[in-house]
């Protein structure tokens, strides 16, 4: 399926808000595979692996994700993010600072 990677990312980022960590590292696997520089992706897998505890996974994942993006920042992201979930975000948020996402 020529936009399964986009699919695996929404399942990702639901997981994620689920609280199924393994299931959201695994879909954001599953579209980065197809998909390898989707930043929204990358974010979910760094997310994810950080609340699992496999924080050196998680911080070479914000390295190659902050290659891309290079601005990225928590309070850039929280203003992109704006629309989502307060209590998600924060969360999600929370996640990617453990990763290496500077504020």
């Amino acid at each position: 399926d020529p936009k399964g990677w986009y699919i695996a990312a929404a399942a990702a980022l639901a997981h994620f808000v689920g609280e199924q960590f393994e299931d959201a590292v695994c879909s954001a696997k599953k579209a980065l595979a197809q998909n390898p520089s989707f930043a929204p992706s990358m974010r979910v897998l760094a997310a994810g692996l950080a609340r699992l505890g496999r924080f050196e996974e998680a911080k070479q994942v914000m390295k190659d994700l902050l290659r891309q993006e290079p601005h990225l920042t928590i309070a850039t992201l929280r203003a992109r993010l704006a629309h989502m979930d307060e209590t998600a975000l924060i969360k999600f948020l929370e996640a990617l600072r453990m990763a290496g996402l500077p504020a």
